[in-house]
């Protein structure tokens, strides 16, 4: 296996594993592979400038497509993370405004939780 074949399957390796972080809502762990994948990445070019142009092989350029796909992949799957916590936060924030007290208004009217100040009147 040629340096070249051995930093591609190590970036397949890490955006693999981080895929299945990702999928298993381990979005924590994920950011401990941010410096591993760097470093990959950072190999990957030294090996693409040191070979001469045209000279890679073809099973490295299918490789190479692969980890672009994953690396796709994996973008649209922190894409809905992103967006899962901002519906989160959303939510958290307005949490309250629409609870109901289980107390009446004079006119019968039921409570809101952010209404709900002073006096209490139950139906009967």
């Amino acid at each position: 296996m040629t340096k070249a074949e051995a930093v591609v399957e190590r970036l397949k390796d890490l955006l693999t594993t981080e895929k299945e972080l990702l999928l298993a809502g381990k979005a924590r762990q994920v950011a401990s592979l941010a410096d591993e994948k760097l470093s990959a990445m950072n190999d990957l070019e030294e090996v693409l400038a040191g070979s001469p142009s045209g000279t890679m092989l073809e099973g490295v350029r299918s490789s190479i497509s692969t980890v672009m796909s994953l690396a796709s992949e994996n973008s649209a799957h922190f894409e809905a993370v992103r967006n899962g916590l901002r519906n989160a936060a959303a939510r958290l924030e307005t949490l309250g405004s629409g609870s109901l007290v289980g107390s009446y208004s004079q006119d019968g009217r039921q409570m809101s939780f952010t209404g709900a100040t002073g006096r209490y009147l139950k139906r009967v």
